[in-house]
C-alpha cells in the first residue's frame, strides 16, 4: 500500500474505518445470537483476517505524523491482540516441574486420512514428540486409499510399543496400562466419529482420556443421529449440531469420576459456542499454558485454532503446537500431572 501518496486525512479515516469495522464485526461474533448464520460466519472467520486488518491499520497509523499516530497505533495493537488469539503465559512454576507426581505426555492429532505421507509419516511425528498417549481423528481405513501405508494397521505396525483402541475414524494409542475402554455416541455427529474413551493407569491414579471429532463446517455436510438418519444442514444448523455434541460430551464428563482429558478436533474456534461450553466445564490447556497464537489448521500456513486439549483435575505443565506436516492439521502436545 503506497501510503506516502495518500492524503494524511484519508489515511487516518481508512485506519479508523478498518478498526471500527473490524471491532463491530468481532463484537457481533462474540455477543450476537448463536443461531444466526451471520454470527456463525463471523465467529468462524479465521483470526488471521482480523490480524491482517490490525496490521494494515497499524501501518497506516504509523505513517501519520500527528497526535493521532499514538492513539491509532495503540488501538490497532489492542484490536490485533484481542482478535488474533495471541497469548503469553509465564513459564511453569519450578514446584510443578519438580513434582514427584508422574507426568502424562499427550498428543491430539487429526491425521487427515493418511493423505500427507501415510501412516509412516504420522508415526514419525508421534515418535519425535515422545508422547505416552495419542488421540487421533480421521484415522480409519478409506475405500479410496489403496496403499498399504494408508490404513491404521500400518500405524500399529510402525508403533509396536503402543496399544491401540478405537472405533471408526477416532482412536487412541498409548504406552500406559489400559484399565478399561468405551465407545460412546457423539450424535448428532455421524456414527463413524464416536467419542472414544480409554481409562489409563498413571502411577496410582486412573485418568480418563476421550477423543472427539465434531461436525465440520462444509456445504455438503450431513448431520446424522443415533438411528443413522441424515439430513443436510445449513451454516446455523451445523453450528447447532456442534453445540448438541458439546452438550452430550459435557454430560458424559460430568458423570465421570477422577481426572479427565478431552482431546480432539472441534472444528470450532475458541470464540464459538461449542468450544465455550467445553471450556466452561474444563480447562483449555492452551489458555492455561500456551504461548503464541496456537493456530493448528491448515498445517502449512495455519490461521485458526480448532484442535484442543481440555483437562479436569490435572495440572497443565506445558502445551505446544508442533510444526509437523504429516496431515493438514498440526498436532498439539501437552504435559499434564495430577496435582
Amino acid at each position: 500500500m503506497q501510503t506516502s501518496r495518500m492524503d494524511p486525512r484519508r489515511r487516518r479515516r481508512l485506519a479508523s474505518g478498518l478498526l471500527a469495522g473490524g471491532t463491530v464485526m468481532w463484537l457481533f461474533g462474540q455477543v450476537g445470537p448463536p443461531g444466526c448464520d451471520a454470527v456463525v460466519a463471523v465467529t468462524y472467520t479465521p483470526p488471521v483476517v482480523f490480524a491482517l486488518a490490525s496490521l494494515a491499520a497499524l501501518g497506516l497509523a504509523l505513517s501519520l505524523r500527528s497526535r493521532a499516530t499514538v492513539l491509532l497505533a495503540a488501538a490497532a495493537a489492542l484490536f490485533g491482540a484481542l482478535t488474533s488469539g495471541f497469548e503469553v503465559h509465564a513459564a511453569k512454576p519450578a514446584t510443578a516441574a519438580t513434582s514427584t507426581a508422574p507426568a502424562l505426555r499427550l498428543m491430539t492429532y487429526n491425521v487427515d486420512k493418511w493423505s500427507a505421507g501415510g501412516a509412516s509419516a504420522v508415526a514419525k511425528v508421534i515418535r519425535d514428540a515422545d508422547v505416552d498417549v495419542v488421540c487421533m481423528q480421521e484415522s480409519d481405513s478409506y475405500w479410496w486409499m489403496h496403499g498399504a501405508d494408508e490404513r491404521p494397521e500400518a500405524l500399529e505396525k510402525a508403533m509396536p510399543d503402543y496399544r491401540f483402541f478405537g472405533r471408526g475414524e477416532n482412536r487412541i494409542a498409548t504406552r500406559l496400562p489400559i484399565v478399561r475402554t468405551r465407545v460412546l455416541s457423539a450424535a448428532p455427529g455421524p456414527g463413524r466419529r464416536p467419542m472414544v474413551e480409554v481409562v489409563l493407569q498413571l502411577g496410582e491414579r486412573e485418568v480418563t482420556v476421550i477423543t472427539v471429532h465434531f461436525i465440520p463446517t462444509l456445504p455438503t455436510v450431513r448431520v446424522s443421529d443415533d438411528r443413522g438418519e441424515a439430513r443436510k444442514a445449513d451454516l446455523s444448523g451445523i453450528a447447532e449440531a456442534r453445540v448438541a455434541q458439546a452438550d452430550r460430551l459435557m454430560a458424559h464428563v460430568s458423570s465421570t469420576q477422577g481426572p479427565v482429558v478431552v482431546c480432539g478436533d472441534l472444528n470450532a474456534p475458541p470464540a464459538s459456542e461449542p468450544a465455550r461450553r467445553v471450556a466452561a466445564a474444563m480447562r483449555d490447556a492452551w489458555t492455561a499454558r500456551g504461548n503464541g497464537f496456537g493456530w493448528t489448521a491448515p498445517d502449512r500456513m495455519p490461521r485458526t485454532r480448532i484442535d484442543y486439549v481440555f483437562v479436569r483435575g490435572l495440572a497443565v505443565l506445558d502445551v505446544r503446537v508442533i510444526d509437523a506436516h504429516a496431515s493438514d492439521h498440526r498436532p498439539v502436545t501437552a504435559t499434564l500431572a495430577v496435582p
